[in-house]
């Protein structure tokens, strides 16, 4: 069998990505089951992360499979100068998947054409997160039942953010979806606050910037705000990758337009149908 990696949202069908969703909604509802016994998943993070790294150890061990990695290169021989391409050569002998996170456009494909295991990009950069995007699409179906027939508004660093750019790519498999998307700095989100389905709230991506003074301008270019939320549709529903810094202020938390915390949750069967899927489960 071909290795399966997950290195893009360009390369998603919207048959496969609806076996995802099954799998990842049977998790929801019936729970997890050891389906990969003496497996071992190997999550490999160049790049901070709290969400994506934990909801992947999580996935692995609901379904019965050890876990190892390192979150900080600074324990690692990386930091004597090891290059990508051995550090991957190496860790493909300790794990059956590579779940890999790096700061570099592209180095997930790189791995992918070292490693003898199944890789999948937790993030490479400012240009893709696949995972992330099956997570937006679970978060969107449970949100409004249907990923058809629906207007998104995207805000915040539509540049840089990975996130924006692989769900954007992905929601045109899908029927009658209007996407709009809205940096704060340049053109106000206001005038289509009230027809949207969904509104994903992004950062500004600061640690892809050189410029700390642009930084400080975009982070209060905008701040989503009660009085925001209150102009939205009924149903409608604020999502966000997290983390926030001043986009999405506490007072937002317990409103009902508000979803991001129960998108975080879905993370784990997301990732756990995934690593079903790549280590050949189904």
């Amino acid at each position: 069998m071909n290795t399966r990696h997950i290195i893009t949202s360009e390369t998603f069908a919207r048959p496969w990505i609806e076996q995802i969703i099954n799998r990842a909604e049977q998790f929801m509802q019936d729970g997890f089951v050891h389906t990969l016994p003496n497996k071992i998943i190997g999550t490999y993070f160049f790049e901070p992360s709290t969400r994506t790294r934990l909801s992947f150890t999580t996935a692995g061990y609901r379904l019965g499979a050890e876990v190892v990695g390192f979150d900080n290169v600074a324990g690692t021989s990386i930091a004597k100068g090891e290059s990508l391409e051995d550090t991957i050569r190496m860790v493909s002998n300790y794990s059956d998947v590579i779940i890999m996170r790096h700061p570099e456009t592209g180095s997930a494909k790189r791995a992918a054409d070292i490693a003898t295991v199944p890789v999948i990009n937790a993030g490479d950069g400012a240009n893709q997160h696949p995972s992330q995007t099956l997570l937006d699409l679970v978060t969107i179906k449970q949100a409004l039942g249907r990923l058809d027939d629906f207007k998104i508004l995207m805000i915040g660093d539509i540049e840089y953010s990975r996130v924006v750019h692989s769900l954007a790519d992905t929601l045109k498999l899908f029927n009658n979806v209007e996407q709009v998307l809205i940096n704060p700095m340049k053109e106000s989100y206001q005038p289509y606050l009230a027809d949207a389905d969904i509104i994903l709230v992004t950062r500004v991506q600061h640690e892809r910037y050189s410029d700390a003074q642009a930084v400080a301008e975009f982070k209060e270019s905008y701040c989503f705000s009660v009085a925001d939320a209150q102009q939205m549709k009924s149903g409608a529903k604020i999502i966000s990758p997290l983390p926030r810094l001043s986009e999405l202020p506490t007072t937002l938390d317990l409103l009902p337009q508000a979803y991001y915390f129960q998108q975080a949750a879905f993370g784990v069967p997301v990732r756990a149908a995934l690593l079903e899927y790549v280590l050949g489960v189904w």
